[in-house]
């Protein structure tokens, strides 16, 4: 399991009159990679295949006597009126958010995962998974750090070197961190015409324009500051209306819209986002990679030396990280999805009491915590390929999501990522002559968090109204007295309590949609 895929499926003719070869034999996970779809026909079978992270999803459903396979669950909604709401898949969901599932939130309609295949004989319908992560996990390690270092940097440049195939101006979403700077510097190694676009909400959480500015100097690149407005947000308009699950939250629309205006001013037909890359560089702020050292070396000065790393990297006391380290090493602790009740009512909080929870950890015995944990990590990424709204005017590529990328790291021993005490030390020191100084050496994170709370601010009545009276409220789903104390003291309301009722309006903003038969 040492290869990675050969060619990038660039969408041409000639690639495309490769891929009946490729697919009838089953090799397609290993002969390409890319994002893309497809569909063929072999010896009386029809397969759909969806690539690995590919940005376009694909939902399906049995229908009499044929399957019907989109992109749009509006679509299949008018070949099947009668869809309904998978009610217990939606609560579970609103409790411990979103986790990569082959379920929707409607009742027997099915996504396909990624590196998986629907497969349609006449006996039967197949989901087979083609590609699978755990693969690689479980793969011989890249134990080398300097081979691991040079492997970083060829995959990593490979992947925005195939972004950049066609001609033309790219935006890229620029925060001044660490994942945005890796795609800006190889851009700009390779001469190909883009602008990064720092999204903020003015000086506070999350203001990251002067990270942004230093790094582009030192770049020779352009870049374009955009003030996001929180009245352009519209609380009850689900931007994931034509998916069948509220993966998308109501605040990105301001960022969507922000990317669009710009894109057309600059003639930008692509735009690029390192999302994925904390997910893909191990960024586990854990102890899990003692654990991992433990298992592997046993009590000793490695293991130390890996626990002073983890202390170092995440501000905390060694004392504490081994204490942690120890408690998983021998299985007294383990990494679990948080499960969130907040606002939610009480037959909703026994119900859910009384399910066996999530995921569970079948993997850890086999690859250790520290492995476990990252691959945790990369499948959970799969939420961001949903997450924006851009349409067909401004087409998403995620290129730290790549297929290669992916399998390298899952190869590499989960304690060499904090090596000398930096987090994703590894990417760091691949790209070490092309990164900023001031990059090179961060190791704080910003976000849109005073955004997403102003936007809350500035549309609370229709954020109390969604909530109050919507349709969760009316389906016995919401703890309406809660969330009514809640808007009491909107001043000391908490960022975190902020988070988790615009969620639940995201929720709430689909649930309408579909009711509507606006999905």
């Amino acid at each position: 399991m040492k290869h990675v895929p050969a060619s990038a499926f660039d969408g041409s003719a000639a690639a495309a009159s490769q891929m009946t070869d490729i697919l009838s034999a089953g090799t397609a996970p290993q002969q390409l990679w890319g994002s893309f779809i497809c569909c063929y026909s072999h010896q009386g079978q029809i397969t759909t295949y969806r690539s690995p992270f590919s940005t376009l999803p694909a939902f399906w459903r049995r229908c009499g006597s044929f399957i019907a396979v989109s992109d749009d669950a509006r679509l299949l909604r008018k070949i099947v009126p009668s869809l309904s709401l998978d009610e217990r898949h939606l609560i579970e969901s609103m409790i411990a958010d979103w986790q990569p599932s082959s379920q929707t939130s409607i009742a027997g309609l099915r996504s396909l995962k990624s590196g998986e295949a629907l497969i349609v004989t006449p006996a039967e319908i197949i989901c087979q998974q083609l590609w699978d992560p755990i693969q690689y996990a479980q793969a011989s390690a890249i134990s080398n750090p300097e081979e691991a270092v040079e492997l970083l940097r060829r995959h990593v440049k490979r992947s925005i070197s195939f972004e950049v195939r066609r001609p033309g101006r790219i935006l890229l979403d620029y925060s001044g961190g660490l994942d945005s700077s890796l795609i800006a510097s190889i851009l700009a190694d390779l001469a190909h015409p883009f602008t990064a676009i720092n999204y903020h909400f003015g000086q506070g959480i999350g203001d990251e324009r002067n990270y942004a500015l230093e790094a582009m100097d030192y770049l020779g690149g352009e870049l374009i500051e955009q003030k996001l407005d929180p009245g352009q947000v519209e609380l009850d308009r689900s931007a994931a209306a034509s998916l069948p699950h509220p993966y998308r939250r109501a605040f990105v629309q301001g960022v969507d819209r922000a990317a669009l205006e710009t894109g057309y001013k600059l003639g930008a037909s692509r735009s690029l986002n390192g999302a994925g890359g904390d997910n893909v560089f191990a960024h586990l702020q854990s102890s899990a990679p003692l654990a991992d050292a433990l298992r592997h070396f046993g009590p000793g000065i490695f293991s130390l030396r890996v626990a002073r790393d983890i202390a170092d990297a995440a501000d905390a006391s060694v004392t504490h990280v081994v204490k942690q380290g120890m408690l998983k090493a021998l299985g007294f602790s383990r990494r679990t999805v948080r499960r969130d009740f907040q606002f939610l009512s009480e037959e909703v909080r026994q119900v859910a009491i009384a399910q066996p929870q999530g995921r569970g950890n079948k993997s850890v015995s086999r690859l250790g915590h520290g492995k476990h944990e990252h691959l945790m990590m990369i499948r959970d990424a799969e939420f961001h390929l949903l997450g924006f709204d851009r349409g067909d005017a401004l087409e998403m590529s995620f290129p730290l999501l790549a297929q290669p990328l992916i399998e390298t790291c899952l190869r590499i021993p989960s304690w060499m990522w904090v090596r000398n005490g930096i987090n994703r030390s590894l990417i760091r020191e691949a790209f070490s002559k092309e990164l900023p100084p001031s990059i090179q050496r961060r190791g704080s994170k910003g976000g849109h968090t005073d955004y997403q709370y102003a936007v809350f601010r500035h549309h609370r009545v229709k954020a109390r109204e969604l909530l109050m009276d919507g349709h969760l409220a009316g389906m016995a789903i919401l703890d309406r007295a809660a969330i009514e104390v809640a808007f009491r003291d909107m001043i000391r309301m908490e960022v975190g309590t902020v988070s988790r009722l615009m969620r639940l309006i995201d929720y709430e903003a689909w649930l309408s949609a579909w009711r509507g038969g606006n999905v």
